[in-house]
């Protein structure tokens, strides 16, 4: 189903960079929504030396020349399991607080030293990856492009815990 979902989209994203060959901005409104290693100069990793049963460190890279992104402080872990990803569950009610924090475009930033034991206790060894919410973001506009129908997406850094 993701298949046919990305093969349409594709198509559909052709069709109108086709249509608007004049237009070059027409790729940059484009709603994408979906499953990401890189999205639009963005990726985001973990080191594998950083990787604990607890927690890990993030980096975020904006390769972009131009486009700023905005990020909060929740993030989701998931597991491989039997050919699949499947959310870890929590081990008590979870809270965020709600922040916006900007990447800027060229740029790599750290995206925290990541706690999980508090949400999920100790990872047992497998597979694992996070999940975290970006949007492309307008420094000069007060409202994030998201909440005006522009582009966002979930971008995922997987880690392996060994022990």
């Amino acid at each position: 189903m993701k298949k046919i979902l990305l093969s349409v989209t594709l198509l559909l994203s052709l069709t109108m960079l086709v249509g608007c060959a004049n237009d070059t901005t027409m790729i940059e409104h484009i709603y994408f929504q979906g499953e990401h290693t890189y999205w639009q100069g963005l990726h985001m990793y973990i080191p594998a030396e950083s990787v604990t049963p607890t927690g890990s460190r993030l980096f975020i890279i904006n390769n972009s020349s131009e486009l700023y992104f905005g990020f909060g402080e929740p993030f989701n872990i998931e597991k491989y399991v039997n050919g699949s990803w499947e959310q870890v569950p929590f081990i008590d009610d979870v809270f965020w607080t709600m922040p916006l924090f900007i990447i800027e475009p060229m740029t790599t930033t750290r995206g925290g030293n990541l706690s999980w034991e508090h949400m999920h206790g100790q990872l047992q060894p497998g597979q694992y990856r996070i999940m975290r919410n970006f949007m492309e973001y307008d420094r000069y506009y007060s409202t994030p492009r998201r909440e005006r129908g522009m582009p966002h997406a979930n971008l995922y850094a997987t880690f392996v815990i060994t022990e």
